[in-house]
C-alpha cells in the first residue's frame, strides 16, 4: 500500500445574501482550483451545519495526496 497525506480544508461556500453567496463560492472555487493545481486529489465533502445568527455556510472538503518517492 502505498503512503499519502490528507488535508482537510473549511471554506466558506454560501450565505443568505445573494451576493455574498456568490463572492464566498466564487472565493472556495479559488481555492479549490489552487489546491487541484498543486497536486492534491478530492476525496470527500461534508457540509458543517453552523448555530446562532451567523448566515454563512461552511462545507468541509477532504484531499489527498500521494507521498513523493513513497513505494508499495
Amino acid at each position: 500500500m502505498s503512503k499519502a497525506d490528507a488535508k482537510t480544508v473549511r471554506l466558506v461556500t454560501g450565505n443568505s445574501s445573494w451576493w455574498k453567496a456568490r463572492k464566498y463560492r466564487r472565493e472556495a472555487a479559488q481555492t479549490l482550483w489552487g489546491l487541484r493545481a498543486a497536486g492534491w486529489r478530492f476525496v470527500q465533502k461534508v457540509a458543517v451545519h453552523a448555530n446562532g445568527a451567523d448566515t454563512r455556510q461552511f462545507t468541509e472538503y477532504t484531499f489527498l495526496r500521494r507521498v513523493a518517492g513513497a513505494s508499495d
